[in-house]
This record gives C-alpha cells, structure tokens and sequence, in this order.
C-alpha cells in the first residue's frame, strides 16, 4: 500500500494594504493558542501530523504575493497547486505542478493586484509526493533487474503482486508494486544502487483503514535511470541511511513495519515516476532470484 502524498490545508486570504499582515498575525497567535490548549487538555502530539515532504509559504513583497516551497525529509518532490484568485494575477497557470529539487527554498510562484486599490482576495490548496516528475523521452526505462529487497538467504511471502484486489488495483498508481512479508525489525536491503532522496521514519501509527494512510514510514532512492524506488511501512526510527546518501545495491537500508495504512507487518516495494503531486505511475518489475535472472514476482508465492 503506498501513500506518499501530503497535502496542504486550503489557505484564503483577502487584503488590502496593511490588512493582510494584521490579520495573519493574529491567527498565528490564536493557531498557537489553541495548540497549547489541545497539548495541555489532550496530551496530543501535533507536530507529528503537521509535518509535510514539502510545505508551501506566502511572503508579500510590495504589491505581490510570492509562494515559496521547502522541503523538509526529502531533497525533490513534485507539488501541485491550485489557486482561486478575485482581482489578482499569477504568474502561471491556476493549476500547476512543479519540480523541487535540492531541499532549498525556492520560489514557486508570484500573484500580482490586477487593481491594487480595490480589496484583493486568493485561495489555494496544495499537494507534494516524494520525486520528481519524468522528463525527456515517456518510453519505458531500460529493463533492470532488481535485487530482492532483504538478506541473502531469507525468504519471504509475497502477500499482494502486481495488481493485487486490495491495493494495487488499477488507478492507484501502485499497480505494479510488490508486498513482502515480513516481521517487523527485518533488515531491508536496496534492490538497486542510488541515492536516497526521501526520508520518513517517524511514525509509530498504523492499521487497516485509510486514517493510517499519511502515517507511513519510508525511503525513496532515486535510480540511475530517473525513477525511484519505494521502501515503505518501515518501523520508528527504521532508517539506516541518511538524506542524499549513495547507497549499493544490496547495502541494508532500513529496518520493516506495520506503519501507515498496512493489515499487518510487510514491505511495499515499487518503482515509480510522478505525474504530479498528487498521481504517479509504477514500472513492471522483474527480479534475481536463487531461481534465475529475470523472475516476476507472483501473489502466493515465497521467495
């Protein structure tokens, strides 16, 4: 099961001159206040929920508003926007994806007053995903054989293949990904060397209904060849390797889970490319086996 997106709150602002800021500060400090209040009653660990792959901010610069994207646990995303905008203009298309790359602030995005002496108004949600999107040639990428993604030695029960009746069905971008199962704490090893792009390791929630979906662990590597590969459900503080490592084939990565959206410990294993924030697509894979080159991987069967 593979839910990798986060998606931003919808945001609405209307202004004119000063009012813009007066306003914004003053839900800052009521948002604060009220998660002082939720933190002292409830006990409950905002933070943990809050955070995003890539979060999306506003800064007004005289007469303009620029959006800015930053990442947090990945070096390159791709995020989607949507904007409503009353009396303003932006600087592209009212629904755009774009491509961040090297976990730096960068501007995304610049609305503009058409009059600036009238009140002005904007409203915008947004939605990131690990990776960046494919470019140049859409053909498929050369065939590769993966390496299975555990210890030499072990095998494991293939719980969901390609296509799999509870996940992997067709329109969920996880169509040709593979569920491994093991126990949790299970060495997990790279099935194919590059460099780790993504980084998710902080969850300690998971189960079987769509709630867990945002509360899964996971390491994305980015191949040679563009795509990426997907290790997820991995355990609290599962990582082995840190952001921009080059990692080998074979190297241990990480350790398996039950985080997220999971009906029990597994490894959800994918390589993928993004179509926007929000969509990608996964690539057929075959793998090396003790039983050969080039092996498909089938539901039922142990590996």
């Amino acid at each position: 099961m593979c839910r990798r997106f986060n998606s931003g709150p919808a945001h609405s602002t209307t202004a004119s001159s000063s009012e813009y800021f007066q306003a914004m500060n003053y839900r800052r400090r009521i948002d604060a206040l009220i998660a002082c209040i939720c933190l002292i009653i409830l006990g409950t660990d905002l933070t943990a929920h809050a955070a995003q792959s890539v979060q999306l901010e506003t800064t007004r610069q005289a007469d303009t508003i620029v959006f800015s994207a930053q990442g947090f646990n990945c070096t390159e995303a791709t995020l989607t926007i949507d904007l409503t905008l009353d009396n303003m203009t932006a600087s592209c298309p009212t629904h755009v994806s774009v491509d961040y790359e090297r976990n730096t602030l960068f501007p995304a995005l610049i609305l503009t007053p058409i009059d600036a002496r009238r009140p002005w108004h904007f409203r915008y949600t947004y939605k990131s995903h690990v990776g960046c999107r494919r470019h140049g040639s859409a053909t498929q990428p050369a065939d590769y054989d993966y390496g299975l993604p555990y210890r030499r030695g072990e095998t494991h029960f293939v719980m969901q293949g390609a296509f799999g009746t509870f996940s992997h069905f067709k329109g969920t971008g996880d169509e040709q990904c593979i569920d491994f199962q093991m126990p949790v704490g299970t060495i997990i090893c790279a099935a194919r060397p590059g460099q780790v792009v993504g980084i998710k390791d902080d969850s300690d929630r998971g189960g079987p209904t769509p709630q867990f979906k945002d509360d899964a662990n996971y390491i994305v590597i980015q191949h040679d060849d563009g795509t990426y590969g997907l290790y997820e459900h991995l355990c609290k503080g599962g990582s082995l390797v840190t952001l921009g490592e080059i990692v080998n084939r074979g190297q241990p990565i990480g350790k398996s889970g039950c985080t997220g959206w999971a009906s029990g410990p597994h490894l959800h294993f994918g390589v993928y490319n993004n179509l926007s924030g929000s969509k990608w697509f996964s690539y057929p894979l075959t793998f090396t086996t003790p039983n050969g080159s080039h092996q498909t991987l089938l539901e039922g069967n142990t590996y």
